[in-house]
C-alpha cells in the first residue's frame, strides 16, 4: 500500500471513530432527558422556586408531590433529600444522580427558613398522597417596613 492511501483509511477511521461517539452522546443526552425523573425534577424545581418567589414572608406552602415521590422512591431517595432548599436555590433529586437546582430571588435565607415537612394522607380510596409543608420565615436584616 503506498502512503496517501494509508493516510485515507486513517482519515476515515478517525471520521468513523468520532461520529459513533457523537450519536452515543446523543443517545444518552436524549434517554436522559425523556426519563421521568429529569422531567418531574425540573417541574417541581421550578413550581416551588416560583411559590417561593410570589409568596410574602411568614407563609406556608403545601405542595402535593405523590408524583415525584413515587419515582424517589423507586431510585431509592430518601424523602428528607427529595427537597433541598439551599441558599437562594431548590434543588430537586428524584434519581440516583444530583438533581436539578433552579433559582429563586425572594429575600428569605437558608437560616431563615423555617423548614421542609412531609405529610402522608391516605384517601378513602386507599392510594396515598404525599405533601410537602415549607414554611418561610422574614427576610434577614429586614424591618416590618421592609427597609435595611
Amino acid at each position: 500500500m503506498n502512503k496517501k492511501g494509508e493516510e485515507l483509511v486513517i482519515e476515515q477511521v478517525i471520521f468513523i471513530v468520532l461520529n459513533i461517539v457523537f450519536v452515543g452522546l446523543l443517545l444518552a443526552f436524549a434517554y436522559k432527558t425523556s426519563s421521568s425523573a429529569f422531567t418531574f425534577e425540573q417541574r417541581y424545581a421550578k413550581e416551588i422556586a416560583l411559590l417561593i418567589d410570589s409568596t410574602a414572608d411568614n407563609s406556608a406552602l403545601k405542595l402535593d408531590v405523590t408524583e415525584a415521590y413515587e419515582i424517589a422512591k423507586k431510585n431509592n431517595i430518601p424523602k428528607e433529600e427529595m427537597i433541598v432548599i439551599s441558599d437562594k436555590e431548590v434543588i430537586l433529586k428524584l434519581s440516583g444522580e444530583k438533581g436539578y437546582a433552579y433559582p429563586y430571588f425572594h429575600k428569605v435565607s437558608i437560616d431563615k427558613i423555617g423548614g421542609i415537612s412531609y405529610e402522608d394522607k391516605k384517601e378513602d380510596s386507599g392510594n396515598e398522597r404525599v405533601f410537602v409543608n415549607i414554611i418561610l420565615g422574614n427576610a434577614g436584616g429586614e424591618n416590618e417596613n421592609g427597609q435595611d
